[in-house]
């Protein structure tokens, strides 16, 4: 690309053109780094382009959020309901096991108060 303006085309004209459509764009990489007003003129429109995407990218990370927040609204009073009733199951199989095991062990003394000579066999492994 030549610097030199064509025949006929003034050189404040070829300048504009230069500077907005050149290679050290206004907005370009190439013009922010350099010192002076274009370059800040450059940083601004690569921060203003980074700004978009930023916000963009909030845009799409709060409509994730609100639809995994309706997931949540939607699911969870259902698994809470099912880990109620697996704990009163819970509770419910508990009492059961505690009371045979109580009343194995008045049958047991039972047993060895009117049957002194009988030997009661060893509980199971589970029960150790």
């Amino acid at each position: 690309m030549s610097w030199e303006a064509p025949a006929g085309v003034p050189w404040l004209v070829w300048l504009v053109i230069m500077l907005i459509f050149g290679p050290p764009a206004l907005g370009s990489k190439i013009a922010a780094k350099l010192p002076g007003v274009l370059g800040v003129t450059g940083r601004w429109w690569q921060a203003r382009k980074v700004a978009m995407v930023s916000q963009d990218e909030l845009a799409r990370l709060s409509a994730e959020l609100h639809a995994l927040r309706e997931d949540y609204d939607r699911d969870v009073p259902a698994l809470r309901g099912r880990v109620d009733a697996l704990e009163r199951a819970l509770d419910a199989a508990q009492r059961r096991l505690w009371a045979a095991l109580d009343h194995v062990r008045v049958l047991r003394g039972l047993l060895r108060l009117h049957a002194p000579h009988i030997v009661l066999p060893d509980p199971p492994e589970d029960l150790d």
